[in-house]
């Protein structure tokens, strides 16, 4: 069989080809202070952010600093105003930040919630979770509503359970289980005003690793189960949003 090519396609297939080897990397200044393992990091304004997180004798912080991609500059903010941690997590909305949950000192776990306001600069603490303190949740904000679940501590182990937090009314709400088995962990991203979720470390050994894949309604407030991760399960990676 013989394949002919439309000119256009060919030059599209050409350009972005070039484009893709054209893609490099190219180191920019490092973070101040020591490293660290498990911060939380966001942007806002075209700025970036890095807080709290561990060090490597597993020491909590509180340190904040912001990034200025322009410039390629770090600025060393004042420190974060609630207790100092790792293993915490965080979302954006609406030009604010929200970080909460994490392992304090002296192996503290956590359920507090903080907002932060890049305009004065200040953390605000608001109502805490109702539900038990953990690390490594899933925690996405969709219309002003943050959900988050899941995660693990050291009474409960691996948790299921799922809520939502009303921003502007400060309230939290107990919503339905994750269908799935309990998880820390796990990877969460929104699409279209829905939030998805799975995958993530499971209880027992360190090959019980998932791959299945859930959607949450926040209209209905039902699970749905989708399709598995086609590829082998995976724990602690990276997600992000692109015009959510």
């Amino acid at each position: 069989m013989k394949i002919i090519l439309h000119p256009i396609l060919l030059m599209f297939a050409i350009v972005s080809f070039e484009t893709l080897n054209a893609q490099t990397w190219e180191e920019k200044q490092s973070l101040p202070g020591v490293g660290r393992h498990h911060p939380v990091t966001f942007s806002i304004n075209d700025k970036g952010y890095s807080v709290t997180g561990s060090t490597e004798t597993f020491t909590a912080t509180s340190d904040f600093y912001e990034y200025d991609p322009i410039l390629d500059t770090w600025n060393t903010l004042p420190a974060f105003s609630g207790p100092a941690r790792g293993y915490s997590i965080g979302d954006t909305w609406n030009g604010k930040a929200y970080m909460g949950f994490g392992l304090g000192s002296f192996s503290n776990y956590l359920n507090d919630l903080w907002e932060f306001d890049p305009t004065t600069g200040d953390w605000t603490e608001l109502t805490p979770c109702p539900c038990p303190e953990r690390i490594h949740p899933s925690f996405t904000i969709v219309n002003g509503v943050l959900y988050v679940g899941l995660g693990n501590n050291a009474n409960n182990g691996n948790l299921n359970d799922w809520w939502k937090y009303d921003i502007v009314s400060d309230t939290w709400t107990q919503l339905t289980d994750l269908p799935g088995p309990p998880r820390h962990h796990p990877y969460m991203f929104t699409v279209n005003g829905e939030v998805y979720t799975g995958l993530g470390h499971g209880n027992g050994p360190g090959t019980n690793v998932y791959k299945d894949w859930y959607r949450w309604n926040i209209t209905t407030e039902t699970w749905t189960t989708l399709s598995d991760f086609p590829a082998e399960g995976r724990v602690a990676g990276t997600q992000l949003n692109i015009g959510r």
